[in-house]
């Protein structure tokens, strides 16, 4: 039986206005639009047998961190893991928090994994500096120019 991992993600990257199945890293990821009564959402199939076998949550949960680091970047928005829950036998939507949401009709997301540490740890801080509030990580979202 399927087990499904659901994830709220709050930001303002852009988010598909329509479920959505995209393939990362060898894993499918749906992407549900938030409503008005529930968040953007990313969902995995723990149990997903493509090619890779289950996943632990803690694998699913740094894979879907790392997506998010890539649209945080690609978009130059902050977009943040806001957690959820295991378990469901189908991809489960999250209740609604405050936020604000960008979306749009076609979601074209053709990156991949980054190979090198360095970069996906780049990647990491440059999502975090741009959904925390604190002045002394704010010049992580700041590109110089030549």
């Amino acid at each position: 039986m399927d087990c499904w991992l659901n994830i709220g993600v709050k930001g303002s990257a852009c988010w598909p206005t329509e479920e959505t199945k995209i393939n990362f890293s060898g894993h499918d990821l749906i992407l549900k639009p938030a409503t008005k009564d529930t968040e953007q959402s990313v969902h995995i199939n723990l149990r997903s047998m493509l090619g890779y076998g289950p996943m632990d949550i803690v694998d699913a949960m740094t894979l879907i961190n790392r997506f998010l680091s890539i649209l945080s970047w690609c978009d130059d928005q902050g977009i943040e893991n806001r957690g959820g829950w295991a378990g469901n036998p189908k991809p489960v939507t999250v209740p609604r928090e405050g936020r604000v949401v960008g979306s749009s009709i076609a979601f074209p997301f053709y990156r991949e994994l980054e190979t090198d540490p360095r970069a996906r740890l780049a990647l990491a801080l440059y999502r975090e500096a741009r959904t925390i509030n604190s002045v002394p990580f704010s010049f992580l979202t700041h590109v110089q120019g030549d």
